[in-house]
């Protein structure tokens, strides 16, 4: 490691669900009371609808007395139109149809009569006015009727899917049947799920440490009580219908139904437990990564969406994609019109160069194009989309000065001629290229001054350049490592202070980046040799850098407390397993969460955090190890997959790997 160390820009990289949704009760409007003919006094039906949580459980507390506690129970709320689930045919049920099923129900064993006659009766009047709420048809003398649909809504959506790894490449996808009003699970919310309701009056439990029990599933209210408030869920979603369960598959994190393909069906009789019913299905075999289930009913039409789930990747793919002379050093991945692309430096022949995937996946690659050869140019090179075409910001060595270049097409199969940024003497290393309110911009360090510099485009293509800014000249070494990124609307940089050795952070005071003096830079990290290859990302609202620790050698992440990156967090060790692990470090959100790809023992390492603010970490892998590889890593997320261009020093070569 003597020879990369005895460089301090060896490795510089310049570029950079389920869980369930939470569910919030209707909220119930008011109305005036209901009266039961049975019992001449006002009951209002209540219209709350239970959470749920995944805990499989049974449950239940003491009995009351089943007419004492009718008499004495709260009844506040009541049903309105607007409270009802849609009407979809094709199902018709009418309301004497309903009242004749109830008609002939009897009475439960050990149900009290007197008791199961008032519920009868509440049911009745619940299930009138769920009626009389429908729109007749005007051609029709008929009264209006009511028409079956899959369970949807909020309180009938699942949220609890989860995936199992079972071991030898298959998985098991498992979660409980939600079907508000349908207390006997019998798949059909109907006049039989009174009973339930009658055998259980009375008891109680806790819903938040026994969701998934009988009684919370009896509960159609959520008040932790079974009681005649439960009645107006089995009015309100009468004739909700569901017949099983779609396994749905997509490869991208899916934000609705129709971005979901069915990949295998689970009958409701394949449900069981004790409490709230359960599928258990192994997960059929697909291209897919993302998973959801959504309920439909008899005639095939779906419910809602559930959770997604993730089904966690277990290769690496790696591949070359240029190894003609000494190639592949400063690499720079995006995705351009679709595909994956990287620029990169051509060592031997002192070139800037550009190569795009055939490909969304990055399997195969187009011919590499040489985007700039006038001189010794292409170093410190950063790939972006600026607005619709890949546009490159390097340094030009020849001529010691800030370079940008743009492709006159959206896919980069021909280049426009190379403008200079900023040309005063020896500036342009460390360049990191952004979109910034609009136009590019571009973070820098003025290698004659060893000052931070930072300058935007007057136009949204990067035609033509403003006057560059000194965002930091404290010292007589700052603004190495710097990474540019857009952090609550305004541009921000990451970088080392090699005056003090200190990591340190800077945002605008505007969106545009004209003005970086009226909140100085912040000291992020100071605890001994820290900030090289520093790599800035957005994380769960709040800015978080990557970086290397050379004191301790050691992969380093901080994230601030605030979305504007005052006040910043501990910084946590990702990886300090061996020497020099954190060099050439690139950090991006992969599914929901922060990654990081770096260089480490020779090998190209890649690491993801366990949660979206990047609290813990999953131990790190090596994504290639190959010989000596994995310097100038660029990590991007390219077809929902993360994804790393980076360097071969035993071959001298550009690689790209991809996890799928």
């Amino acid at each position: 490691m003597a020879a990369l160390q005895s460089n301090p820009l060896k490795c510089y990289n310049s570029h950079n669900l389920l869980g369930g949704g939470q569910y919030e009760p209707p909220v119930s409007k008011e109305e005036p009371t209901m009266r039961f003919n049975c019992i001449l006094r006002v009951v209002a039906l209540t219209l709350v609808v239970c959470a749920f949580a995944l805990v499989l459980s049974t449950c239940g507390g003491g009995k009351q007395s089943s007419v004492a506690s009718l008499q004495s129970s709260d009844r506040s709320g009541g049903l309105q139109a607007a409270d009802y689930p849609a009407d979809n045919p094709p199902v018709e049920v009418s309301l004497d149809s309903a009242l004749v099923e109830l008609d002939a129900l009897e009475t439960p064993d050990g149900v009290d009569a007197e008791l199961f006659a008032e519920l009868n009766d509440a049911l009745r009047e619940a299930l009138d006015q769920r009626f009389s709420s429908l729109t007749p048809n005007p051609s029709s003398l008929t009264p209006a009727k009511l028409v079956s649909t899959p369970p949807t809504g909020e309180a009938n959506r699942v949220n609890d899917l989860q995936i199992t790894d079972n071991g030898g490449g298959t998985y098991t996808l498992s979660w409980h049947y939600r079907n508000l009003g349908d207390y006997d699970q019998s798949g059909t919310v109907g006049i039989s799920d009174i009973t339930p309701i009658a055998m259980h009056y009375g008891e109680t439990y806790d819903p938040e440490t026994e969701p998934n029990c009988l009684l919370a599933v009896i509960d159609g209210n959520g008040d932790g009580k079974v009681g005649i408030a439960d009645i107006t869920p089995i009015a309100m979603y009468y004739s909700t219908d569901c017949a099983g369960y779609s396994i749905r598959g997509s490869s991208t994190y899916p934000e609705s139904l129709d971005e979901t393909v069915e990949i295998g069906t689970v009958e409701i009789a394949l449900a069981t437990g004790e409490g709230r019913k359960r599928f258990s299905e192994l997960l059929p075999e697909s291209e897919y990564q993302f998973f959801a289930v959504a309920p439909y009913d008899g005639d095939s039409s779906l419910g809602d969406l559930s959770n997604v789930v993730i089904l966690e990747m277990t290769d690496w793919h790696t591949g070359t994609v240029d190894s003609v002379d000494d190639v592949g050093e400063w690499t720079s991945l995006a995705v351009v019109n679709g595909n994956p692309a990287i620029s990169y430096r051509d060592d031997t022949n002192q070139d800037l160069k550009y190569v795009r995937a055939s490909d969304a996946s990055g399997s195969s690659w187009g011919s590499p194009v040489t985007v700039d050869s006038a001189g010794n140019v292409g170093l410190f090179n950063s790939l972006a989309v600026v607005n619709g075409n890949p546009a490159i910001s390097y340094y030009d060595g020849t001529n010691m000065s800030l370079k940008y270049v743009r492709a006159s097409d959206s896919s980069g199969e021909s280049w426009g001629t190379p403008v200079a940024a900023d040309s005063v003497v020896v500036v342009g290393p460390i360049t990191s290229l952004a979109v910034v309110n609009g136009n590019p911009a571009i973070s820098y360090l003025d290698w004659g001054n060893t000052a931070l510099m930072y300058v935007r485009a007057d136009d949204a293509n990067g035609e033509s350049w403003g006057a560059p800014v000194t965002v930091d000249g404290a010292g007589d070494d700052v603004g190495w490592y710097a990474s540019l990124a857009v952090v609550s609307s305004n541009p921000a940089i990451s970088y080392w202070d090699g005056t003090n050795q200190d990591l340190k952070y800077v945002r605008a005071n505007d969106a545009s980046g004209s003005d970086w003096t009226t909140i100085p830079p912040v000291t992020v990290d100071s605890a001994g040799l820290v900030g090289e290859w520093t790599s800035l990302a957005v994380a769960n609202g709040n800015p978080a850098i990557s970086y290397f620790d050379y004191t301790n050698n050691d992969l380093k992440y901080v994230r601030a407390s605030d979305a504007g990156g005052i006040i910043w967090g501990t910084p946590v060790t990702v990886d300090g397993a061996g020497d020099d692990v954190g060099w050439c470090t690139s950090m991006v959100v992969v599914n929901g969460n922060p990654a990081i790809s770096y260089y480490g023992n020779t090998d190209l390492k890649y690491v993801r955090a366990s949660d979206a603010s990047g609290g813990s970490w999953d131990a790190s892998v090596a994504v290639d190890s190959e010989g000596i590889v994995g310097e100038y890593t660029s990590l991007a997320v390219v077809n929902g997959n993360p994804a790393i261009s980076y360097y071969s020093s035993t071959n001298a070569d550009l690689k790209f790997a991809i996890y799928y």
